[in-house]
């Protein structure tokens, strides 16, 4: 005779509490956060990318979130501007095809952490309705937590 495992209820396990069901919160970054600066040519824009690329992989390491907006970022780049432009929708198939509230949560939670300003525009379509981008500028937290180094100069 099988026996049937018990369902599995979050929180319930003693011996495993982070599991409590609910979403996790990253609490806001409290000393605000800066626009990178962007340099005028093809190598300061790709530095300044690096340098922000370097610690933004470190802060969301630290904070234990997805890496799914790291991984597109570099592909959608204005990299004249240092900005990444596009609705939710675009945002989620830029990300693997996740849901739009996915790819929103995750948003918030980089701006939370200071990795973007994020900031919004709504527009009219022709056919009628309205359509809201995004406009995300690549930022870093004033103060970084102890342990994120800055991007030493290499080969």
């Amino acid at each position: 005779m099988t026996v049937q495992p018990s369902t599995f209820i979050p929180g319930t396990d003693p011996n495993n509490p982070r599991w409590t069901g609910k979403r996790k919160r990253i609490p806001r970054c409290t000393s605000g956060s800066a626009h990178m600066g962007w340099g005028k040519t093809v190598k300061e824009c790709e530095e300044a990318f690096a340098d922000w690329h370097h610690c933004a992989l470190q802060i969301v390491h630290a904070e234990n979130i997805s890496f799914r907006l790291l991984a597109f970022v570099r592909q959608h780049l204005n990299m004249k501007t240092g900005t990444i432009s596009g609705t939710n929708l675009e945002f989620s198939k830029m990300g693997g095809g996740c849901s739009i509230k996915t790819i929103s949560r995750e948003i918030g939670l980089y701006e939370g952490l200071g990795l973007f300003i994020g900031t919004r525009r709504r527009h009219k379509l022709p056919g009628g309705g309205i359509i809201e981008v995004r406009t995300l500028r690549l930022s870093l937290p004033k103060t970084f937590a102890p342990g994120i180094a800055m991007r030493e100069d290499g080969p």
